[in-house]
């Protein structure tokens, strides 16, 4: 018998402590719906300790008596993601990739518990961007890598010192498989900041929450050359002038990308490090 848990959220970062909070009592799977996550429990044991755990969230839950196929119902959710020069894929779909022009380079990566699959409008911006400013041989630092899929898009565009930093050990689990996956060579990963401190990055690219990137703004700045490249996103549009109070002392905007999925208006940005 399985337990499906409902959890209505009202906004990105309401939706993002509950995901942090599931994932830590390992469903079985959860699916993201219009302003609810739905989150399925095998294990009673686990669901026993979530229910205890978080009785400050609002939840209902019920039982479902029929077994649920988790790999085909997974797989219903994805789709191949094309956006120039990558196509992007889960591994149970890259035998129907194939590379034309101007598509130069196939991604796999694993729809896992660890963030960034490709299909996330914030993902989309930060590729389109790297797209544009990733030069051969440059370095980069991956802040809140998730799935790594930002590191691999960097690699595969030139860079050859690529820093991929997450405190989630799961998420640095994942992004291992899948830089295994893609065959990357210049990609280190770390659950803390570089283990170099005086080490400055070409580029920074950063697809987290509002409050933690405000947070960051010093050590970007600190670690970014003079000239390099910063790549905001996971941001709301609504959230954009308030970044750029923030960063306009060691930083110049240079512009910015916006777009909406069914629950949220999604804003990247780019600045020079001044």
């Amino acid at each position: 018998m399985t337990l499906q848990v409902n959890l209505p959220f009202n906004d990105v970062a309401q939706k993002e402590l509950i995901l942090a909070k599931l994932i830590i009592f390992h469903p079985s799977g959860i699916w993201e719906k219009e302003n609810e996550l739905v989150a399925y429990f095998s294990d009673k044991e686990n669901f026993d300790r979530f229910v205890k755990a978080n009785q400050d969230l609002t939840f209902y839950f019920e039982q479902i008596k029929k077994n649920v196929d988790w790999v085909s119902k997974s797989q219903r959710f994805h789709r191949i993601i094309k956006l120039k020069p990558f196509v992007i894929a889960a591994p149970f779909l890259e035998k129907k990739v194939e590379l034309k022009p101007p598509y130069k380079f196939k991604i796999v990566i694993n729809p896992a518990l660890a963030f960034g699959t490709g299909s996330h409008p914030t993902t989309k911006m930060c590729i389109k961007y790297l797209s544009r400013c990733v030069k051969k041989g440059a370095s980069v630092l991956d802040m809140g890598t998730g799935s790594a899929i930002l590191s691999i898009v960097a690699e595969k565009l030139g860079a050859t010192r690529v820093v991929g930093v997450d405190i989630d050990e799961t998420a640095l689990k994942e992004a291992e498989k899948n830089i295994k996956k893609n065959r990357c060579k210049n990609i280190y990963l770390t659950n803390s900041i570089p283990v170099e401190p005086e080490e400055k990055f070409d580029l920074v690219v950063c697809n987290i929450l509002f409050n933690d990137i405000i947070k960051l703004e010093k050590l970007f700045a600190s670690r970014l050359k003079k000239g390099g490249d910063l790549i905001l996103s996971g941001l709301l549009y609504e959230q954009k002038m308030e970044v750029l109070n923030f960063y306009s002392k060691e930083f110049k905007f240079i512009n910015s990308m916006r777009q909406k999925d069914k629950n949220f208006d999604w804003v990247a940005m780019f600045f020079k490090k001044l």
